[in-house]
């Protein structure tokens, strides 16, 4: 037998052993040195990465992006590895693949154990992710050289990209350079930064400026500040672009009308956050009756949802969809613009050109999917209008990058229907739809793309692939409007239940009399309008 003494002696020295094993394993052995290029430029750029070595264990370089995002709320713990930002400021953490990964302007170091590596870089929708391997030595320096290609150019087609809903501080001009190169590494154009409103002031993501005086651009992209603000459980939360001030009306928070008003003076504009559900159905149905509202975001964590969308262009509300990721306080973790909308502009691409086009309703949102669709020539947003019922000449297609996205159907939408639907792919990344469909009366035609991500994310799960344009109206001359058919009309009497709802609980509910006062006034609007439509 062996003494207890000499027993425990051996088993530190095991213990000893292995820790120095572990050490040594972890101890960097070699410095790997990252460079991302626009391959055709072959300019560094700003870029997305990760680094993942032969277990699975994601790395971050020393010299990494600092990133930092503000949301009022915390978020529990079952939405993955990071509900808000890993805690060491300078990574972020990739639903789509399910990985840890960090931000470079172009170039990065990280110093590594001995081994082999793989390393990845992204940047946005519209660029093809890249990949490539490397062997760190255990000493010296080894080069990982990333190229990045465009697999498709939109501002070369007149599209500019933006997400519409980050709350990220900005408080001085220290702050404009680090989150414009950081948006830059996400493709995106146009990054709305929204300070956060509650009922008692400002609850996050404090702007410096607003409108004009807020925007700043390094190389295509662009910080604009805006407001997510009024925001409430039975109203739902309220966003608001292009205000040259912050819009606040706390003795009448409960009175959106009054802030999309003020909005509508400056030239601004104002839409409903997150498809429009829960108590933003109570919000449109009193506010969407007096023309005030000019945006619908749809698309957001990984969900598309139409079904307000639709019910508003069933009453015939010209409501845009938008996208925006609402990052870092979408529920779940999320990257900034990873899904975001598109806008047609007219004109070089500017602040001023981005709204307009806004504005006009030329948008379509998106995750990934790249989506093409005219009416006898004329795009989302548009209006056309027939001397009496024949048909329309549609022209569609959704492109795609296949190593990213799997895109299963293209449909047209009319009224909320599918009429036609292609599968078909032309060439690889590509799905045409050409027809052309009788219209018998008024409608509206949109597009729509379905599909799944390539790479599953959370849980090995493929997630969805999808994107959505806003509509064109068709006119028919001497056929019902859009609001007078059967659709409109029933549409039309469920909003009356609920502003009448909305009415008697008004009425009672413990709330500032100037807020009961606004609130009845608009709910009494509403009703009339419905009323009317509804046949009642």
């Amino acid at each position: 037998t062996v003494p207890v003494s000499s027993r425990y002696s051996m088993a530190r020295s095991r213990l000893l052993a292995a820790f120095l094993l572990l050490v040594a394993c972890e101890r960097p052995g070699g410095s790997l040195k990252i460079e991302v290029v626009d391959e055709e430029t072959g300019k560094p750029t700003p870029a997305r990465v990760s680094l993942i070595d032969e277990r699975g264990k994601a790395w971050v370089a020393e010299d990494a992006l600092p990133v930092a995002a503000d949301c009022a709320e915390p978020f529990p713990p079952k939405y993955g590895p990071s509900s808000r930002l890993p805690p060491d400021g300078k990574s972020v953490w990739n639903p789509y693949t399910d990985e840890v990964q960090f931000y470079v302007d172009g170039t990065a170091r990280a110093s590594l154990p001995p081994g082999r590596y793989r390393a990845t870089a992204y940047k946005g929708l519209e660029y093809a992710p890249t990949t490539t391997t490397v062997t760190v030595p255990e000493s010296g320096t080894v080069q990982a050289r990333l190229a990045l290609r465009r697999w498709i150019n939109m501002p070369e087609r007149g599209w500019i990209g933006s997400d519409d809903h980050l709350h990220i501080s900005r408080t001085s001009p220290d702050d404009d350079e680090r989150i414009a190169m950081w948006m830059q590494a996400e493709g995106l154009d146009v990054a709305n930064l929204l300070q956060m409103g509650t009922p008692h002031g400002i609850g996050a993501a404090p702007q410096r400026d607003f409108g004009k005086a807020s925007v700043f651009r390094r190389g295509e992209s662009r910080l604009v500040s805006g407001q997510e603000n009024p925001r409430t459980t039975n109203f739902g939360h309220s966003i608001i672009l292009g205000a040259s001030t912050y819009i606040d009306f706390l003795k009448s928070y409960l009175v959106y009308g009054d802030f999309f008003r003020a909005a509508a003076q400056e030239g601004a504009l104002s839409g409903y956050a997150h498809f429009g559900t829960s108590g933003a159905r109570n919000g449109l149905a009193v506010d969407a009756p007096r023309g005030e509202i000019d945006f619908l975001e749809v698309l957001q964590v990984q969900e598309l949802e139409t079904q307000v969308l639709y019910e508003m262009w069933n009453l015939g509300f010209a409501l845009t969809p938008t996208a925006g990721t609402d990052y870092p306080c979408g529920g779940i973790a999320s990257l900034p613009g990873q899904e975001r909308f598109y806008t047609q502009i007219e004109g070089n691409p500017s602040y001023e050109t981005w709204l307009a086009g806004l504005g006009a309703g030329r948008t379509f949102v998106t995750n990934g999917p790249m989506l093409a669709f005219t009416v006898d020539g004329h795009g989302p947003g548009a209006s056309i209008e027939l001397a009496a019922p024949g048909t329309v000449d549609v022209v569609a297609e959704v492109r795609f990058d296949p190593a990213t996205d799997r895109i299963d159907a293209l449909e047209l939408v009319r009224g909320g229907e599918v009429i036609a639907r292609a599968t078909e792919m032309k060439e690889p990344g590509r799905i045409a739809l050409v027809g052309s469909p009788m219209m018998e009366r008024s409608a509206w035609l949109a597009l729509r793309a379905t599909g799944t991500k390539v790479r599953t994310g959370v849980g090995g799960e493929h997630l969805p692939a999808k994107g959505h344009t806003a509509q064109v109206r068709v006119v028919v001359r001497g056929t019902p409007s859009v609001a007078e058919q059967p659709a409109g009309i029933e549409e039309a009497r469920r909003s009356l239940e609920r502003v009448n709802e909305l009415e008697v609980f008004v009425s009672k509910a413990r709330i500032p009399e100037a807020d009961r006062v606004g609130l009845l006034e608009a709910i009494r609007h509403a009703q009339e309008a419905y009323r009317a439509a509804s046949k009642q």
